[in-house]
């Protein structure tokens, strides 16, 4: 039997997402990545309405057994666990040139911190400072930092 670890980056929102689809997703689920507006979305098609995309991730988090990281842009990062625990990273003040990617730096960011084991707060720094620097740079892809420019991996 073969064993992983689950990042389900819900982006975009399906234009027809349902509660079947959902709830599917959930169930399979470690980690699931989305922003404000997809975690409204996502909890709102299981009938979890919420006015914050905080107690949607909280609400996300227990209904899939799993941890919702919500990316809040200048705001940084939450993560609600299954047990209601809550963790928050801070992103970087920075005067943004192209925020075009930032969502899949930060996911691919924390992907790669779950690889190597790091805390879930760990995971959340580094990836809230990827997405920051990935801002500083024109295009999605070309202005993903590398590795060594990230300065919580130190």
């Amino acid at each position: 039997m073969a064993a992983g670890t689950v990042v389900w980056n819900l982006a975009p929102v399906p234009e027809r997402m349902t509660r079947e689809m959902v709830t599917k997703l959930l169930a399979v689920t470690d980690h699931l990545l989305v922003n404000e507006h997809e975690a409204l979305d996502a909890a709102g098609a299981i009938d979890l309405a919420t006015s914050s995309y905080e107690a949607a991730a909280a609400d996300l988090a227990r209904a899939g057994d799993l941890t919702c990281i919500v990316t809040a842009g200048a705001q940084g990062a939450l993560a609600v666990t299954a047990d209601g625990s809550r963790f928050r990273a801070a992103a970087p003040r920075i005067t943004p040139v192209d925020t075009t990617g930032a969502g899949d730096t930060f996911v691919g960011a924390f992907a790669a911190m779950l690889s190597e084991g790091v805390s879930l707060q760990i995971a959340l720094d580094v990836s809230c400072e990827a997405a920051a620097l990935k801002c500083l740079k024109a295009g999605a892809q070309t202005g993903m930092p590398m590795r060594s420019a990230i300065g919580s991996l130190a």
